[in-house]
Parts: C-alpha cells; sequence; structure tokens
C-alpha cells in the first residue's frame, strides 16, 4: 500500500510514477527472495509460489489520468494488480463475507492458490 495522494503516472505522460515503479519494484523483490528460501517461506504461508500475485493499493481515480495501459500490462504480464483507494472502498462497500476475496472477484480468479 502507497499512498492515496500518490498519482499512477507521471504527470502529463504515460510512464509509471517513481512510487508506483518502486512498488513493482519491491514485489519483485520479494519474489527473488521466495526462488532462494521457499521452503522456509512455506512452512509460515502454506502454498505460496514464487510468482505470487501482487496487489499495490496506491492514489485516487483521476479520469485525466491514463493508467489503464500500465495496469493491464503488469496484471498480464507480471501477476500485479495495480488499483486505487477509490477501487478498494467500493470493494468494501460492497463486500459480503460469504464471497470470494476482493482481489479473486476482481480478476474472476477463483484458484485461491495465491
Amino acid at each position: 500500500m502507497e499512498s492515496p495522494t500518490e498519482r499512477l503516472t507521471n504527470p502529463g505522460n504515460q510512464r509509471e510514477s517513481p512510487t508506483l515503479r518502486h512498488a513493482i519494484d519491491q514485489i519483485q523483490d520479494w519474489r527473488e527472495w521466495l526462488k532462494a528460501n521457499l521452503l522456509p517461506a512455506r512452512a509460515t504461508l502454506p502454498g505460496i509460489t514464487v510468482d505470487a500475485r501482487g496487489l499495490i493499493t496506491m492514489g485516487r481515480e483521476d479520469v485525466t489520468d491514463s493508467a489503464r495501459e500500465i495496469r493491464d500490462r503488469h496484471s498480464a504480464n507480471d501477476r500485479i494488480e495495480i488499483r486505487t483507494y477509490d477501487w478498494l472502498l467500493r470493494a468494501g462497500l460492497s463486500a459480503d463475507s460469504t464471497l470470494p476475496g476482493l482481489l479473486d472477484t476482481e480478476t474472476g480468479d477463483l484458484d485461491r492458490d495465491w
């Protein structure tokens, strides 16, 4: 989770903001750590994999922001979902404890092995 005041993209272009790039790098660093430490990690987190899905929550929705392409690319290529606090709020307001997890509902992926 990053600040709700941070932008997903740099103002005026479609490049990742430094804060978003840092958050993506943190997930990739953890995955590298998992590659070297998978068995000990599974002692605490059974079923975790080296390509465990990532979720970054930061910023607010902005109709002038062209972050959709960045979010789609990281979701498809890197298994990293990038969402805003507005998404989190909507998901929390519509949450039902009997439904799948928020990310499973969003992506349609119900395998839950992440």
